[in-house]
């Protein structure tokens, strides 16, 4: 654990960076001070590693305060951050030998980026207080790491002539693991002692939440398996990991590591359920995609409980049983399920649509993009019943019909026959219930489904216009402005960003 002084003279600003530091649980021992002299008091009296302090403090500048640290506590890291952009400031900062000079507001990715490089090389001053033996093993974790991030081997032969590369041909397997949260204090010792009971097994950390194990001896598989299961027992079935196939060369090992990098964020993402492949065929999954789609779609239109629970099942169970969907399509395709319903349906959506999709797009597990879309159809049942009960009967059933046969020529006599009403008293009717005419409900029906057949095939606009029922292009045209406030050309190309349309 490393101490760490935070220096800042606004109470917003330290719990701000404080925020910031608690990513790393149990990495930091943070203290604070409120100005410079505070602040001259905590580095004389106790050892910090790393200060990270504003610009401009009062009764001692933090220049001024980084200037006698220099002096005084050579070793120490420091982090200047500040609301203006001063060349003479940042001047000072470089001659104290700061690690980074940042703007207010700070940025999370720059700031991670910060502490990254300064525990890195807090870590590596630590090496060096080791053992003989403890240092080689070290430095045999290091090159691995660089050899997995493609390293040359001649020229790690060069940096370290003294050390027997011998080591490297020995590594017949090595296992990517990951654990839900941060490798912490708290795991070390239980990864620490496992490993140490595998004979020719050694493990260092990759990241935050990561670590790599690899074995010396030249175990079946299975054996690898079981001892994995047993660790991950031991850590509380928080560990989800990836086993290499057999490493044949040295060359090869940094193939070996994406190759499990990339099974290892798959199964992170199914919450250690399947892992999948790339599509063979993409083309067939986005078609069949929006062919569920569509029907769910239909089924909400149409008011149909019934219909919508199969379909909306058939949806969903198509990403979790079909092993070639990738993630990438996933992400995207529930995004472009939220789109449509915005834009072809009458459903409100709980949160904002692009905020919606912001979250399915970044989502790093499937069950978070689950529980967003069961919010969803949640607010659609509810729509469901509320149309149901709300809706006579003859209305739903000439809804129904429209909506199966607006691409037919339909008028307000054929709709009257389909449920036994005289055509004056159906329109009179139909407009009580739904608010508007049954000829303006006609045009909305066929406009909705133009403008998804815009977005989501390659069909030209004239075609697309007999699809929904207008054999006069112009009149087409014409309508689709009034309804959309853009003609079908310009309509499309400002919905060419769509996810998943079939025209990118």
């Amino acid at each position: 654990m490393y101490n760490i002084l935070v220096l800042d003279d606004e109470k917003q600003e330290r719990e701000m960076i404080k925020f910031l530091l608690n990513q790393w649980p149990n990495l930091f021992n943070i203290l604070e001070a409120r100005n410079g002299k505070e602040g001259l008091d905590f580095l004389d009296q106790h050892a910090i590693d790393i200060l990270i302090t504003d610009v401009k403090m009062p009764f001692m500048m933090g220049t001024e305060l980084a200037e006698y640290a220099k002096v005084n506590h050579p070793e120490l890291k420091i982090i200047f951050f500040s609301g203006h952009d001063d060349y003479n400031h940042l001047k000072t900062a470089l001659l104290v030998n700061a690690t980074t000079y940042m703007l207010k507001p700070v940025q999370p990715h720059e700031f991670f980026n910060s502490i990254n490089q300064i525990v890195e090389e807090l870590d590596q001053k630590e090496n060096a207080k080791l053992t003989d033996e403890k240092r080689e093993r070290a430095l045999q974790k290091h090159i691995i790491r660089e050899l997995i991030n493609e390293v040359p081997l001649f020229s790690l032969k060069k940096q370290y002539p003294f050390i027997s590369f011998d080591f490297i041909n020995t590594i017949y397997y090595y296992v990517f693991c990951q654990i839900k949260g941060y490798v912490s204090s708290e795991h070390t010792p239980q990864i620490d002692q496992y490993v140490r009971q595998l004979e020719g097994a050694d493990y260092f950390k990759h990241s935050a939440n990561q670590f790599i194990i690899y074995f010396h001896r030249q175990d079946h598989f299975e054996a690898i398996q079981q001892a994995m299961a047993n660790l991950n027992t031991a850590l509380g079935h928080k560990l989800i990991y990836q086993i290499t196939v057999r490493i044949d060369s040295v060359e090869n090992l940094h193939q070996h590591f994406y190759k499990a990098e990339k099974k290892l964020e798959e199964k992170a993402f199914y919450q250690y359920g399947r892992t999948i492949t790339d599509p063979s065929n993409p083309c067939q999954d986005v078609d069949q995609e929006n062919l569920l789609m569509s029907e769910v779609i239909k089924a909400i239109k149409l008011g149909d409980k019934s219909a919508f629970k199969q379909n909306i099942l058939a949806f969903l169970d198509y990403y979790t049983y079909r092993p070639t969907v990738s993630i990438p399509f996933i992400r995207f395709s529930y995004a472009n399920f939220i789109e449509r319903l915005s834009s072809e349906t009458l459903i409100s959506l709980p949160e904002n649509k692009e905020t919606m999709i912001k979250k399915i797009i970044e989502a790093n597990h499937l069950e978070e993009i689950i529980v967003i879309v069961e919010s969803i159809i949640a607010g659609i049942n509810s729509y469901l019943n509320e149309v149901y009960a709300s809706t006579n009967l003859s209305i739903q059933n000439v809804k129904k019909y429209i909506i199966t046969h607006y691409h037919q020529e339909l008028y307000l006599e054929l709709l009257a026959e389909q449920v036994s009403l005289s055509p004056r008293y159906l329109s009179d009717l139909f407009k009580k219930e739904e608010g508007i005419g049954i000829t303006r409900y006609i045009k909305q029906i066929r406009i909705a489904e133009a403008k998804a057949l815009l977005v989501n095939t390659s069909l030209k606009v004239a075609d697309i216009a007999v699809k929904v029922g207008y054999t006069n292009y112009p009149y087409f045209v014409k309508t689709f402005r009034e309804e959309a406030g853009f003609p079908p050309e310009k309509y499309r190309q400002k919905h060419l960003h769509l996810p998943m349309s079939k025209e990118q």
